[in-house]
């Protein structure tokens, strides 16, 4: 049997950062275990202080093509697209590729599969939509100071009619899409048809995110994302007094990071506020380092207002933490209210407050919550279900 040749294209993968980077490593590493010859387009990132992240991929055998400096902005995503371009014709002037695989909307293919003149399969994994984001950022708007807005926040409400019509263009030159859930699929299904459409849920390591067996009297709420508006990290923050009113002695980490310096000084200042209870981490440089995080806390909070699917859901019920999240986008297909985790509504500190009070307060339901999230993930929710999947949308498409 020839081996398949795939080309992966992402900005993010080393070090791991955004959900992109978790998907693209967790993937990487899972279909490598197969015959197959893959090659990344990716960005130069300062690697300093990730040796672990490295590691952690160290044993599969991956050609890695890093092609400009990247730095998070507009003119850096434009720099990628003529770089990937330009590197994708030079590949393909001398390997013959069965796949081009990219993740939208971060992809760096859009000018070479507008022109895709060798005609080869192009697969899209979709991790979200300028519109959707645009929609979720003034939503959060609602409940969340205008102050909160990150770079990447701003440059959608700004940019997104532009970058609403390009995806929509490229979308529809596109072979097959992997949606991260049916939520995701649905909202794929506006641009492309159903039948170009498949159904890959992410999939993490069960094996590093392994379960803990603690449940405290005294237990510790974990909150982990970018600080950006749309992330809900206001709503959390809104809610810490209700609940150090009725449990003075929880202790809080939080953990992520943000380019707005107003938001950080923000955390900070509440962190100086209730010293004995907030414990204000910031950026975590490591991925193989999340695992210990999570083995601190018991329960873990998301009050996003928008998520397909996200890896720190799964990560932290891998870990057998009590989840609260919010009920939106792909979570419902995740997690079962009072089975495998707790629900609230998006904005709402006042529900987001009682529900972590009360998950404090019981430590039977938190064990009975967490070992189901975590029988969840396995039955489900793991990388090796989803590069198998994966790479049968790939064999179908060849």
């Amino acid at each position: 049997m020839t081996k398949l040749k795939i080309v992966y294209i992402t900005p993010e993968f080393l070090p791991v950062r955004g959900g992109v980077s978790v998907y693209s490593i967790n993937l990487i590493k899972h279909i490598l275990s197969n015959d197959i010859e893959v090659h990344i387009i990716t960005t130069k990132r300062n690697i300093i202080n990730s040796e672990k992240d490295v590691n952690y991929l160290s044993n599969e055998k991956a050609y890695i093509h890093k092609i400009v400096d990247f730095h998070d902005n507009i003119l850096s995503h434009i720099r990628f697209q003529y770089s990937v371009c330009k590197v994708l014709y030079k590949l393909c002037s001398n390997i013959k590729f069965d796949i081009i695989h990219s993740n939208f909307p971060v992809n760096g293919d859009i000018l070479y599969t507008l022109f895709n003149i060798r005609n080869t399969p192009v697969v899209t994994t979709i991790h979200g939509f300028s519109s959707m984001l645009k929609d979720t950022i003034k939503s959060s708007l609602q409940y969340t100071p205008s102050t909160f807005l990150d770079s990447a926040e701003k440059s959608i409400l700004r940019y997104h009619p532009i970058f609403t019509v390009i995806e929509r263009l490229y979308l529809q030159k596109i072979t097959h899409a992997i949606a991260v859930s049916r939520y995701a699929a649905q909202l794929t299904s506006q641009y492309i048809r159903s039948n170009k459409i498949s159904v890959v849920y992410h999939g993490i390591d069960p094996l590093l995110f392994d379960c803990r067996e603690r449940y405290n009297n005294e237990p510790t709420i974990l909150f982990l994302s970018r600080f950006a508006a749309h992330k809900g990290i206001y709503t959390f923050m809104k809610a810490l007094p209700l609940i150090l009113k009725e449990i003075p002695n929880v202790r809080i980490l939080i953990a992520g990071n943000t380019d707005n310096n107003l938001v950080t000084e923000y955390i900070r200042k509440i962190s100086r506020d209730y010293k004995d209870n907030l414990n204000f981490i910031g950026y975590i440089q490591n991925y193989v380092e999340l695992p210990s995080l999570y083995k601190k806390a018991d329960i873990f909070v998301s009050s996003s207002f928008e998520d397909l699917l996200g890896f720190r859901l799964l990560e932290a019920m891998s870990c057998k933490c009590t989840v609260i999240a919010t009920n939106i986008g792909g979570v419902p297909e995740l997690i079962s209210d009072n089975y495998n985790g707790l629900l609230v509504s998006a904005g709402n500190y006042n529900m987001l407050a009682d529900k972590i009070i009360m998950a404090c307060q019981d430590s039977s339901l938190r064990k009975k919550l967490g070992e189901n999230a975590r029988t969840t993930i396995l039955e489900r929710f793991t990388a090796e279900k989803m590069a198998r999947n994966t790479l049968e949308i790939y064999n179908n498409v060849t």
